[in-house]
């Protein structure tokens, strides 16, 4: 738990029904539903964005805040973060399914120039991960 600034430990508490999900964001690849509250999706969402501001490699925090964005439709936000992740996060194994994960929400929301240039960008990510281009099953 975090207290004016410094991380401390503290013994948690039993909710019934409810979600723990960490109160800090973790500045490292993991699973995205770790920070998901179903109770409260916006709970997540703010400690990836309180994290972020904070982080010394926003990346993986920006890749998570993506895919929670996401998976609540709010897709112009999720856009946003996967964008951060990016620009600033080397990654070329990830980036075939980042570009075809944003290329699928800019077409949810009607920018339909923007979906085709990132699939562009997936067919080229593609080709220098697997050494050739995409078949109609990878699409």
């Amino acid at each position: 738990m975090q207290v004016n600034g410094n991380i401390e430990r503290r013994q948690g508490r039993r909710v019934p029904n409810g979600t723990v999900i960490p109160a800090i964001g973790i500045e490292s690849f993991g699973n995205y539903k770790l920070f998901y509250a179903k109770e409260n999706p916006s709970a997540g969402i703010d400690v990836l964005r309180s994290g972020m501001e904070e982080a010394h490699d926003r990346g993986y925090l920006a890749h998570n805040l993506a895919f929670l964005l996401r998976d609540e439709k709010r897709y112009p936000e999720a856009i946003e973060a996967l964008t951060v992740f990016l620009t600033e996060h080397p990654a070329p194994h990830l980036a075939p399914t980042l570009y075809q994960e944003r290329s699928r929400m800019y077409a949810a929301i009607g920018q339909a120039e923007k979906a085709d240039a990132d699939k562009k960008q997936f067919a080229v990510a593609f080709q220098k991960q697997f050494g050739h281009p995409p078949g109609p099953q990878d699409m």
